[in-house]
């Protein structure tokens, strides 16, 4: 049972009670700002906080979806690479870790020390130095759950009984607030450093409290206050905006004010009659301040406009829906909007003369969309994106590069070759190409061809391919590097045997493998002069799910090499000092191994992710790669090719609104979808993976439908019907991609959604593929969704089905997409 008590009773000692005789510091109050006046100088910032700016999202009442937006902003700059630290202040009732925070593991609870109540109570004690709290807070960081590394959480795990006392005690207001190092500021201050935070993030108690006057009017540089559909309260707005005003006259802050109106209902005439209510209170309430200023204040901030984010029974029911929820219900336009006010574009102003649409129509001739058969090494290199994989590729303890066809391992495999210093690899770190396919965009001679690997399987029965992967890795060292073939006193090959016949060849090989001891002589020499140079020799091994040929009869044989490729990785090249190995495989291929040899490297694997923003760059890339007019016109602005991984999506996102333009349309709840909601969605499967292939598909496909229609008069150069008029093609292409990767019973359970609605629920899709001859349609279903060709949707009680857009617009499927464009 719970018990209450009186604060009086919770507070006993007397070092509480002279701490309560400390003075406030300015401690500011709601309506203390309502009287406060504007001065001649703005008072120093004496926050302690430097750079870092704080945002307080607040609203007149609760369940107006603020922690939800808070929650899709933090999404939103954490994939924009930003370091976000959100702290849920909102006491009476903490939620913010239930919507973003990974749970803790089974059973696992914070230590004591750990818990926001007592680092908050830790906070206020003096003797307590700066180094340990900092340390107790890094240990107290949650981590945002699924594709956030940069998004750091702090917040009360759960208001249990012990935390219950403490907010009527040693977290009350005044305690947090007084003394000569307030402890909410000296807490905040500590978890920043500990964060490495850009932008403070902070949920706030709603309504005209003492908590929520500590976090809007003191500590935030901007505040987003959320107006209810309830027209009673709107006549709240004009004290609220008049103390922000004030306030910011005072000490300079909060700089920024941005009015969201949430959550909408669904019913059109319902939301304009709620927008036009609190448009005119809004244009009352500056009135008002105006007014009450004596007509001194500059005009308001025009981000000070009301921002709509509407209702959606998907967001609720799916605890925030984070990723999903941008496109169409204004999380986008908030986010945009803060981003903007706090890294603005730079100054650099685009021309005004947008260049001609009908020439960069006419210029555009794209590179080749597969690495692997881009014969310009120039042209592939100036396509180049950094993304967070690129970083953590050049880590010694990656082996293992996994990635759905299409999602750039090749891509990487030939950036490693053929400049490594676009991933910021190590000057030390040389890349030797242990085994890939010969192909004619790559001159250079490779000896072991893929007629020589069918020869070679003919004997893996008696040499093992673990033996053969050596010898076929050592050979490829020796070639790529001569000096060390005579450090282990093996002749380097001459002109004759890099030009000789594969069975040449396969004679030398099959010598070396039989000997493996000798062979394992070989790498230890190898690895001693790789140390003695101070170089880390990484072998590179790609196009592994085509050594043998895409016959289903092969894939026996295939995964025999793969496991003998696998074994030789762990026992061997891994064991020594100055080796590394990177294996560019299909993540499927990978599935299908048994488990005890996927065990052994799957802690070393690298998944590829896209990030929406690095696809974004790729396409301009694309664009300035080959328009030279419209190349010219981003080095007028300022923009370089080569230093878009450089700046933030606001510096360039300009230019992908010249190429599709900024939204697609009016949509049935009278918003329009962005263009970049609107690709994103159409570039991802049900897995949330994103295809750079499928993104350079769309855009050429979008420009050859425009060609088609006739050059645009004006901006967009590709009109929105372009566009949409791409995406048959574009899930054709991907379609083909995905059969060539699959077997004849994958691809028969594929073929088993034609003409199936592209949403249904669960029951209405297992009778679907029942009908259309499915054995066992329970499985397919669970394997079209690994796969991500469909994806899940909880409403309520019921299971519904969605074929994900990339494969739903595909002509061979003739699937009726409801509700799609």
């Amino acid at each position: 049972m719970l018990h209450l008590r009186a604060p009086s009773e919770v507070e006993g000692d007397e070092e509480e009670q002279e701490l309560f005789k400390a003075p406030p510091i300015e401690t500011p109050t709601w309506p203390a700002a309502l009287e406060m006046e504007g001065t001649s100088e703005i008072a120093p910032d004496d926050r302690g906080l430097g750079e870092v700016r704080v945002i307080a999202f607040w609203g007149l009442k609760g369940g107006v979806g603020r922690t939800t937006s808070l929650a899709h902003v933090a999404t939103w700059f954490g994939r924009q690479g930003r370091r976000v630290l959100a702290v849920d202040l909102d006491l009476d009732s903490p939620g913010l870790l239930a919507v973003l925070a990974e749970p803790l593991r089974g059973g696992m609870v914070l230590d004591d020390e750990l818990r926001f109540d007592q680092l908050l109570i830790d906070a206020q004690d003096p003797s307590l130095d700066d180094a340990t709290l900092r340390a107790r807070l890094e240990r107290a960081l949650r981590r945002a759950r699924g594709d956030l590394p940069r998004v750091d959480l702090l917040g009360p795990e759960l208001a249990d009984e012990r935390f219950i006392k403490n907010l009527l005690g040693p977290l009350r207001p005044d305690r947090l607030y007084r003394g000569t190092q307030p402890a909410l500021r000296r807490m905040l201050r500590l978890a920043a450093g500990a964060a490495g935070a850009d932008v403070i993030l902070l949920d706030v108690r709603s309504g005209y409290c003492e908590e929520s006057a500590i976090s809007v009017l003191d500590l935030a540089d901007q505040v987003v206050v959320f107006a209810s559909p309830t027209t009673g309260t709107y006549s709240s707005l004009a004290p609220v905006f008049s103390a922000l005003e004030r306030r910011h006259q005072g000490v300079g802050r909060p700089g920024v004010v941005h009015v969201v109106a949430g959550m909408l209902p669904a019913g059109k005439n319902a939301r304009d009659r709620i927008l036009s209510e609190l448009q005119v209170a809004y244009l009352h309430a500056r009135q008002d301040i105006y007014d009450a200023l004596g007509g001194t204040i500059e005009i308001l901030p025009a981000d000070l406009s009301v921002i709509s984010i509407y209702y959606s029974d998907l967001v609720v029911e799916n605890g925030g829906g984070l990723g999903m929820a941008l496109d169409g219900l204004g999380y986008g336009e908030l986010c945009e909007r803060i981003q903007e006010t706090l890294w603005p574009p730079s100054p650099t102003q685009p021309n005004k003369s947008s260049p001609p649409l009908k020439q960069i129509l006419d210029e555009v001739k794209f590179p080749a969309h597969a690495a692997e058969s881009e014969s310009d090494r120039g042209r592939l290199l100036e396509l180049f994106t950094r993304t967070a994989d690129t970083e953590e590729l050049t880590r010694r303890s990656r082996t293992l590069v996994l990635g759905a066809k299409g999602t750039g391992k090749t891509y990487l495999h030939r950036v490693c070759l053929e400049n490594p210093r676009l991933l910021g690899a190590p000057t030390n770190m040389r890349f030797v190409d242990a085994y890939s396919i010969l192909r004619d965009a790559q001159p250079t001679s490779r000896p072991v061809t893929p007629e020589m690997m069918i020869t070679l399987d003919r004997r893996a029965d008696a040499l093992g391919w673990r033996n053969l992967w050596s010898a076929i890795a050592a050979y490829r060292v020796m070639m790529a590097e001569p000096t060390y073939a005579a450090a282990v006193n093996l002749p380097p090959l001459n002109a004759a045997q890099r030009a000789g016949s594969a069975e040449d060849l396969v004679d030398r090989l099959s010598e070396a493998a039989s000997n493996p001891l000798g062979l394992d002589e070989v790498w230890t020499h190898v690895d001693s002069l790789a140390r003695q140079r101070g170089e880390d020799l990484v072998l590179l091994f790609d196009d592994l799910d085509v050594v043998l040929g895409r016959a289903r009869e092969t894939e026996p044989r295939r995964e025999a090499m793969l496991v003998g490729l696998l074994d030789r990785v762990m026992t061997s090249w891994l064991t020594r000092g100055a080796i590394s190995v990177k294996v560019f495989l299909r993540d499927d291929l990978m599935r299908g191994l048994p488990l005890q040899d996927r065990s052994k490297l799957e802690q070393t694997a690298l998944n590829l992710k896209w990030r929406s923003e690095d696809i974004w760059r790729m396409l301009l890339r694309a664009m300035g790669v080959g328009s030279p007019t419209f190349k010219s016109q981003l080095e007028k602005d300022g923009v370089e090719l080569a230093g878009l991984d450089d700046i933030p999506l606001i510096q360039f996102g300009k230019y992908l609104d010249f190429i599709w333009g900024n939204r697609m349309g009016a949509t049935s709840n009278t918003s329009a979808t962005r263009t970049l909601s609107w690709v994103e969605k159409r570039l991802t499967d049900g897995t949330g993976r994103l295809f750079p292939r499928a993104a350079l598909w769309l855009l050429d496909q979008g420009l050859q439908e425009q060609k088609r229609r006739g050059a645009p008069q004006s901006p967009p150069l590709i009109a929105p019907p372009a566009l949409r008029a791409a995406m048959p093609a574009v899930a054709g292409l991907r379609l083909t991609e995905l059969q060539n990767e699959s077997t004849d019973t994958e691809w028969d359970q594929i073929l088993r959604l034609k003409r199936c609605n592209s949403f249904l629920s669960q029951p209405d899709l297992l009778n679907h593929l029942k009908g259309g001859g499915e054995a066992h349609p329970e499985e397919a279903l669970k394997a079209l969704r690994e796969r991500g060709i469909i994806e899940l949707v909880e409403k309520g009680e019921q299971v519904y089905v969605r074929i994900v857009d990339l494969y739903a617009f595909a002509p061979e499927l003739d699937i009726t997409r409801l509700g799609r464009r």
